[in-house]
């Protein structure tokens, strides 16, 4: 035991251990922060998935008399939107071209990424 404080207490020992460990702080710091937003964008696409559907279900309503409730829990059922999602401004653009869709009118490109 002896030896091994000894040999901590040499200064180019000690001087090791202390950039060794800032080092190792700082990447788990920036590995940590990488997984928040990683997590944080994915909670953000899949809301953005969620409103998507909803104005689609809407839509459906409007095309079909179906009640929205039924599209709503066929949604959520199948858990629609637990897929691997574009880009949230690709869901954007989706919802956006959804609102203007007639009944006649194909699913909008942007949509055909997630809603297959």
């Amino acid at each position: 035991m002896k030896k091994i404080f000894e040999f901590i207490k040499k200064p180019y020992t000690t001087t090791i251990l202390c950039v060794v460990g800032l080092t190792s702080g700082f990447f788990i710091g920036v590995a940590i922060n990488d997984l928040f937003q990683l997590q944080n964008s994915y909670n953000q696409k899949k809301i953005a998935c969620k409103d998507s559907f909803a104005v689609m279900c809407v839509q459906v309503h409007a095309c079909t008399g179906n009640p929205v409730s039924d599209c709503d829990s066929f949604v959520e059922e199948q858990q629609m939107c637990n897929v691997n999602l574009p880009d949230l401004q690709t869901i954007y653009r989706c919802k956006e071209e959804l609102r203007d869709i007639e009944c006649e009118d194909n699913m909008p490109t942007s949509c055909s990424l997630f809603m297959e």
